[in-house]
């Protein structure tokens, strides 16, 4: 399952939590890749916008469940 359509602020938004969690820099033109890594981990937690998601990310505490396996789902391993 992927994400809906991503808006560019919810883009934006998602960019910046992803380099002050963990110093990943993503692009201005990977929305693709976001929506293709975090399709399942959206659906898994209920959630069907990455805005959504961010703002799950924002509430929870630093090392919560969520935001490692965001993180795991875009780091290439």
């Amino acid at each position: 399952m992927t994400l809906v359509r991503i808006t560019s602020t919810e883009y934006e938004d998602f960019r910046r939590f992803l380099e002050e969690a963990c110093g990943i820099l993503l692009g201005d033109n990977k929305h693709y890749l976001v929506q293709s890594r975090l399709g399942r981990v959206a659906s898994e937690s209920g959630v069907g916008s990455l805005g959504d998601l961010v703002c799950q990310l924002r509430r929870e505490r630093s090392g919560g469940t969520l935001r490692e396996r965001v993180i795991e789902a875009m780091t290439t391993n």
